[in-house]
């Protein structure tokens, strides 16, 4: 006589009883069966920016026995790192081969392309040939989100100068019609003001 039982995992007692010439015996063991593995996905570490591979994926394995992993991408770790942006999907299987998916997606971050870094700075002259001042000469005033207020957060090339800058991701050709970059030269104060002036 055999029953299946698809309940919770937990401690079951089996008894077999068998009668015959007027003689009882019953038989008696407890059996605690090994389910399916419950999966917990999380995003331990998020893409920091557009194109960057430095997503990372935490799992946690609640179950019995030892367990076998398979994700998406080939990795076969119970954590993985290293990622762009995807679905990543996980098959965990534990020593009886009872098996659990599970699938979670990493972004990229919304937001514009800046630039982070200063390759080379070659400052030109004002009108009159005299050097720009000090606080309009740093480049480091060109990295970061470009800012709208009335402070120097600039750098000023001068006549003849310039700059090559280090975006923080690449940029790629997405097949539409529209710009893939915009170079965009702000102002002191308001964007839409035609320049700022110091004097000759």
């Amino acid at each position: 006589m055999a029953h299946t039982y698809t309940n919770d995992q937990g401690l079951y007692e089996v008894s077999l009883t068998i009668s015959q010439g007027g003689c009882t015996a019953t038989f008696s063991n407890f059996y605690a069966p090994i389910l399916p593995p419950i999966l917990t996905l999380e995003i331990a570490n998020p893409i920091s920016a557009p194109g960057a591979m430095d997503g990372a994926i935490d799992l946690t394995v609640i179950g019995k026995g030892t367990f076998d992993y398979l994700w998406s991408n080939g990795e076969l770790t119970e954590d993985i790192s290293g990622l762009g942006a995807g679905v990543y999907g996980v098959l965990v299987t534990n020593e009886l081969g009872c098996t659990a998916e599970d699938s979670i997606t990493l972004a990229e971050p919304e937001g514009g392309c800046f630039s982070v870094e200063v390759v080379a700075f070659d400052q030109g002259k004002k009108k009159n040939g005299r050097r720009v001042s000090r606080r309009r000469s740093d480049p480091a005033m060109a990295l970061g989100q470009p800012q709208e207020n009335d402070t120097f957060n600039f750098v000023s090339l001068g006549f003849g100068g310039s700059i090559t800058l280090k975006l923080e991701t690449d940029l790629y050709d997405d097949g539409s019609y529209q710009p893939d970059f915009i170079l965009v030269e702000t102002s002191f104060g308001r964007a839409d003001q035609m320049c700022f002036s110091e004097g000759s």
